[in-house]
């Protein structure tokens, strides 16, 4: 075989396997756009199905979080009728007719347990009442030789009175008294002011 067929012979062979490189790149370059069109498609709906469920656990929470902060609220304003419930009956006993609350408390310092000791009361009850109060304590418990003294000093209490007798104080202010008494009487307001049993 003459020279120039042979080199025309290798060339044609060289020509077509380098048609068959190239169009075995351009395929094995159009598969992998492919691939990567897919992956990053299948990356992209992952993130975005990440990001959905994302925001939808960040919205339930901001509900909840809202949910659990109006029942805090409304918690609270309960919590503030109760207690303005209770703060108006202090008032309301302070502002009975002073003869009826003498009465009351000279009663519940005869019912005190004690016979003798100095009773202090706030500032206001010592000056218009004080005197009323300890005589008619004295008198309830006559028979059982009462000796209750007015005390020069005053409590800052609302009303009611404190019994120091033998070095120990016992707190008859309204403010304890209702205190003592809250447990018992809260599921009662809260059954009147809100048809609630439990709070």
């Amino acid at each position: 075989m003459p020279l120039d067929k042979l080199l025309e012979r290798i060339l044609t062979d060289a020509e077509q396997h380098s048609l068959q490189i190239v169009g075995n790149a351009q395929r094995e370059r159009t598969r992998l756009e492919e691939t990567a069109e897919a992956e990053a498609e299948h990356r992209y709906d992952r993130m975005v199905k990440a990001a959905e469920r994302s925001a939808e656990d960040e919205r339930k929470q901001r509900v909840t979080i809202a949910g659990l902060d109006a029942r805090k609220s409304v918690l609270e304003r309960k919590q503030e009728m109760i207690a303005g419930v209770f703060e108006a009956a202090v008032a309301a006993v302070r502002e009975m007719p002073p003869a009826e609350y003498v009465e009351r408390m000279a009663g519940q310092l005869a019912a005190s347990g004690r016979r003798a000791g100095d009773v202090l009361l706030s500032p206001r009850d010592r000056g218009s009442l004080g005197e009323r109060l300890v005589a008619r304590a004295n008198e309830l418990v006559s028979g059982a030789a009462g000796s209750f003294t007015l005390a020069p000093g005053t409590r800052d209490i609302a009303g009611g009175f404190i019994l120091s007798s033998g070095g120990i104080e016992i707190n008859y202010s309204l403010e304890a008294l209702i205190n003592s008494r809250k447990e018992e009487f809260e599921p009662l307001v809260v059954q009147a002011l809100f048809g609630e049993v439990d709070r």
